[in-house]
C-alpha cells in the first residue's frame, strides 16, 4: 500500500472534515514592518558607495 504508520493514519482521521490550523498568516515578532522596510531602502539609496556589508 502507501506504507502509513497507523498513528499517523488515526490522527489524520480524527482531524477529517477541520480546517488545516497552521501559523503561516500569523504574522512574527521579528518581521519587518512596512515603515521599517522604507527606512532600510531610503537609507540604501542615501549610501550608494557602502558595500552590503558596510549597509547591514
Amino acid at each position: 500500500m502507501i506504507n502509513l504508520d497507523s498513528s499517523k493514519y488515526y490522527s489524520w482521521s480524527l482531524r477529517e472534515g477541520m480546517p488545516n490550523n497552521h501559523n503561516g498568516i500569523i504574522p512574527k515578532e521579528n518581521w519587518l514592518l512596512d515603515w521599517e522596510k522604507e527606512a532600510i531602502i531610503l537609507y540604501a539609496k542615501n549610501h550608494t558607495g557602502e558595500g552590503y556589508r558596510r549597509l547591514t
